[in-house]
């Protein structure tokens, strides 16, 4: 049915329970007192269809939305958790569907989904903030996302992908977040063109944004499809597994690693631009019929391994194939763009003319 009376709550013990297909059209403000003492929030029972076309909003330090296996929440009006306060949070439990439409959903402090609970993510509009009140914050994520428009993410959110049921869907939609991690297993994927760029940006809770080693955290996600991935901010971003998407790589400031088993073998286009860093740490991160583009202001970095590339541009200039290495480095070309032990072999393709 159909309900239109507004519904409030202030007790924090008062918890709101949706059984069946039910649309309430007006807001719905409340109250709770935290994730662990009278959290009640909002449960939508099993296979249940909710449709909340007003505003949600709850004034808490924690907001816990409950969907049943099979059950389905839409938040047209837009869901606001406590933009007044700095430890607000909202705290999704269960295994069913959250569909964000019309309207964005906002957080005061964070998004966090327990290891246990699957919920599934449906972004429909841009704008979702999961930090209102701060710099920076993380949003957990243990089941699918599906991002449905381009820029569903508001603000500089830190995404995490944290266990083997997790993973992001573009959608053929580019989408932009300050960070991303995911754990082994997860995936970012698109069956259509799309990019995930990596805004990287100073963060010391995440790791430290002047080492190229592998003491941060390392992405284990494997990108598929037709996902491209560029990283634009000084903060490292390690890849730590084989990836099999068809996209293109680029960074364009601060170190992009791939470790011992950070791998695109399908990505044919990789380029460090600007003041960004390519870290190889193995000889088989890239395709060897893949083209490399370079800035002399970047950097590639080959820390002891070779690594082959079809076609090589320097500052948007096509270059002849042979052995391109570091400056003392005893390579047919020592070039000063190029630091480390290792070596890049570039294919020959006989003379190369320029017209002018």
């Amino acid at each position: 049915g159909t309900s239109a009376r507004r519904v409030e709550f202030a007790n924090d013990k008062v918890a709101l329970t949706f059984a069946g297909d039910i649309t309430i059209d007006s807001p719905i403000h409340g109250k709770t007192s935290g994730p662990d003492g009278g959290n009640n929030g909002f449960t939508v029972e099993p296979n249940a269809n909710v449709v909340f076309n007003g505003e949600v909003r709850q004034y808490s330090l924690g907001g816990r939305i409950t969907v049943g296996a099979g059950a389905t929440i839409t938040f047209k009006g837009g869901y606001i958790q406590d933009t007044s306060g700095m430890t607000s949070a909202i705290y999704p439990r269960g295994s069913g569907t959250i569909i964000v439409e019309d309207k964005p959903l906002c957080s005061g402090f964070r998004l966090e989904c327990a290891t246990d609970n699957p919920v599934t993510f449906d972004f429909r509009t841009t704008g979702n903030n999961l930090k209102m009140n701060r710099d920076y914050n993380w949003a957990l994520f243990t089941g699918p996302i599906y991002t449905r428009v381009a820029n569903v993410f508001a603000g500089r959110p830190w995404i995490q992908l944290r266990s083997a049921s997790a993973f992001l869907d573009l959608c053929g939609n580019n989408q932009s977040v300050m960070l991303f991690h995911g754990e082994s297993g997860t995936r970012v994927t698109s069956a259509t063109p799309a990019t995930l760029t990596v805004t990287s940006e100073t963060m010391s809770q995440y790791q430290d944004n002047t080492n190229a080693g592998d003491t941060n955290r390392v992405d284990l996600a494997v990108f598929e499809g037709a996902v491209s991935f560029k990283k634009t901010g000084p903060v490292i971003h390690t890849f730590g597994a084989t990836s099999t998407s068809t996209g293109t790589v680029s960074v364009t400031q601060g170190p992009l690693v791939f470790n011992a088993n950070g791998k695109w073998p399908n990505c044919m286009s990789v380029s460090a631009t600007s003041t960004g860093r390519l870290v190889l740490r193995n000889s088989e991160a890239f395709n060897e019929k893949a083209t490399l583009s370079v800035a002399t202001t970047a950097q590639l970095q080959l820390d002891g391994c070779t690594n082959k590339f079809d076609r090589l541009y320097v500052d948007g200039h096509r270059k002849g194939g042979g052995t391109y290495g570091a400056v003392d480095s005893g390579a047919k070309y020592e070039v000063n763009w190029i630091v480390g032990t290792g070596l890049l072999e570039v294919a020959e393709h006989g003379l190369i003319l320029y017209l002018r």
